[in-house]
């Protein structure tokens, strides 16, 4: 399973206050992607076989990947 996740261009001028405020677009896309992946993470772990072959996932996948954290691809 592939993730786009979009480029942000550097903040360009000379505002000390636009470079500092550039950090919280960021940081909430990230949050974003985490919770995204939790989610995912807690989905798989709860369906039946029957959906897991559907999505092409053995139980032992599906356990496994709900293991990590939610940080990691």
């Amino acid at each position: 399973m592939s993730h786009s996740y979009p480029v942000r261009e550097p903040v360009r001028g000379n505002s000390g206050w636009a470079a500092g405020w550039h950090f919280l677009p960021n940081w909430t896309d990230i949050m974003g992607i985490w919770l995204g992946r939790r989610q995912a993470r807690e989905d798989l772990i709860v369906m039946d076989d029957r959906l897991l072959k559907d999505v092409g996932i053995s139980r032992e996948d599906a356990v496994w990947k709900a293991g990590k954290p939610f940080w990691t691809i």
